[in-house]
């Protein structure tokens, strides 16, 4: 009678439970019920046709679940929550339907090469399978990245409970899969707007705020960007190879512009020339990670701009914009990988990019501004007058490296290694007076120093690189560091970062160069170090802050 009676009253209460939670179970069953039905169609016998509404449906319920997440949509998120749920599941039904259901999205992500006499209309519709399956994944790595955003958040306002992180389900294991369909995808596109589907799973890869055990940027690049931009494996005609390029180029451009944009926001009140500053090295260390990636696009985009046949395709034109996105972020960080990178092939891109650059400067031309007009004219003491003369603007500023656009004098160009003997020695001399009073001398020094660098002397002899890495080692620089005065320091800094980044292309080359600039910063680096904290000055530790950056990206 006992059992009879606990049998009686469990119904009810079930019900209840039920009748409480009808809306809730019906929202968290979508992804499920979407899932198992895909599942059904790619396992049975169903028509191509039928497997393609059925992962529509599937497409559109995560993209409504991404696009409007976070627009306060009730309904969204909780279809976007459903398929969280899904994908982090840890019950043993739920893993066993994700997991097919994932396996089931790569299956359809390359064509079915049993049957050979696939009309035309079929095939249409196995192309359109593969695309949908490509957007459906991107969909669900970009929830996850949502999701993990969201739980950081969370635990930032103040939650003690750390949310378990998932199980890796796009990690290196799920881009070792589908590696192959991808390149094929890219190199089979007959027109970029045909593209965005397999663009944007890449972009998802890549993105920075993906889950931590998912990160896997080094994968991407090896399987998938690297085969699918180089000209070695192109079997099928330098249009196809020219079409998957110009995709990479695209995945490469948005890849560092999010990355940059995330790492290195603009703030209010930043100064111009830091925020610059720390966006180019932000650029050229995501263009060091790149490299050989970025290296097959240019050379491609370079032999196709010295060809009369591809010099104006639309594929091209889109290789040279992915390039000019980035250059407009950090235009010295581009241009000197470039020409690292291609040497003599780099003109072709380099002088279509200044040209550009060149037209917009024209549009919005705005009067330059001085070292004094950047927010530092209260260290000068009232001396503006007796410096004004270190300060005028030149006209060569104008075609000068992005580096130097705001150097305050013109380039000072070496005709012979007795003349740049002598004027590093004269530099030497100023900077060893220790005279309060002459701290405008060795301010002119400095200044004069970073003209030299513009003058281009790496690029002249090793005789020349030499001499002036042996001066430079002679120059009390850490005393200069360790200057009171913010104009010192901060010219000293500039003078540190000129001479890395025209020096960085030889060190590699010549060892013995390389012993010599490496003892060099490492007597740099500690008074370097003690510029970063130092509290009194904004602009000073700013400076160090930058000058550190850039001796990191240079390596």
């Amino acid at each position: 009678m006992a059992s009879k009676k606990t049998a009686e009253v469990r119904p009810i209460k079930l019900n209840l439970d039920n009748s409480i939670n009808t809306r809730a179970s019906s929202m968290e069953s979508i992804a499920a019920e979407l899932a198992s039905s895909f599942i059904e169609s790619s396992l049975g016998f169903d028509s191509e046709q039928s497997k393609l509404d059925s992962l529509q449906k599937i497409s559109r319920s995560l993209e409504e679940s991404t696009r409007n997440n976070d627009n306060n949509d009730n309904a969204a998120s909780s279809t976007a929550q459903s398929w969280i749920d899904l994908m982090e599941g840890t019950q043993e039904e739920t893993a066993m339907l994700r997991d097919t259901f994932i396996k089931s999205l790569l299956e359809n992500c390359h064509p079915n090469e049993t049957n050979d006499n696939t009309e035309e209309e079929d095939e249409e519709i196995i192309f359109e399978l593969i695309e949908a399956s490509f957007a459906c994944l991107a969909s669900l790595i970009t929830l996850r990245c949502n999701d993990n955003n969201n739980s950081s958040s969370n635990n930032n306002k103040g939650k003690k409970k750390k949310k378990k992180m998932a199980a890796p389900l796009f990690g290196e294991e799920f881009v070792t899969a589908i590696a192959t369909d991808v390149v094929q995808a890219l190199k089979f596109v007959s027109d970029n707007e045909n593209s965005t589907a397999v663009k944007s799973l890449l972009l998802a890869l890549l993105r920075v705020d993906r889950p931590r055990n998912e990160m896997c940027v080094s994968t991407v690049r090896d399987l998938i960007l690297l085969p699918a931009s180089s000209s070695v494996n192109s079997g099928d005609g330098s249009a196809s190879n020219e079409s998957s390029a110009a995709c990479v180029a695209q995945v490469l451009s948005k890849s560092i512009t999010a990355g940059v944009i995330t790492s290195v926001p603009g703030t209010a009140g930043m100064d111009e020339e830091e925020l610059s500053m720390r966006r180019e090295t932000a650029v050229l260390n995501h263009l060091q990670d790149m490299r050989d990636v970025f290296l097959n696009v240019a050379l491609v985009c370079s032999a196709s701009l010295s060809s009369d046949e591809n010099n104006g395709t639309a594929t091209v034109r889109i290789m040279l914009e992915s390039i000019q996105e980035v250059y407009d972020i950090a235009e010295f960080a581009v241009e000197s990988q470039l020409e690292t990178l291609l040497n003599d092939k780099a003109s072709p891109i380099i002088s279509r990019l200044v040209k550009k650059q060149e037209e917009a400067t024209t549009a919005d031309s705005q009067p330059q501004t001085s070292v004094v007009d950047c927010g530092m004219e209260e260290d000068f003491d009232g001396h503006e007058a007796q410096l004004s003369h270190l300060y005028q603007t030149s006209n060569a500023a104008a075609t000068m490296k992005p580096l130097y656009a705001k150097m305050s004098k013109a380039p000072v160009p070496t005709t012979s290694l007795k003349q740049l003997e002598s004027d590093l020695n004269a530099i030497t001399d100023k900077l060893k007076n220790d005279d309060a009073e002459l701290w405008d001398e060795r301010l002119d020094a400095l200044i004069h120093l970073e003209c030299i660098l513009a003058g281009e002397v790496a690029s002249i002899s090793s005789e020349a690189r030499q001499l002036f890495i042996e001066k430079m080692r002679k120059m009390p620089m850490s005393d200069q560091f360790n200057d009171l005065r913010s104009q010192i320091t901060h010219q000293a800094c500039r003078c540190i970062i000129a001479f890395l980044f025209e020096f960085r292309d030889y060190i590699d080359q010549d060892p013995q160069l390389h012993q010599s600039v490496a003892h060099f910063v490492d007597c740099c680096i500690p008074a370097i170090l003690n510029l970063c904290g130092c509290a009194q000055s904004k602009i000073m530790s700013t400076a160090g802050m930058n000058c550190m950056m850039c001796l990191a990206a240079v390596g």
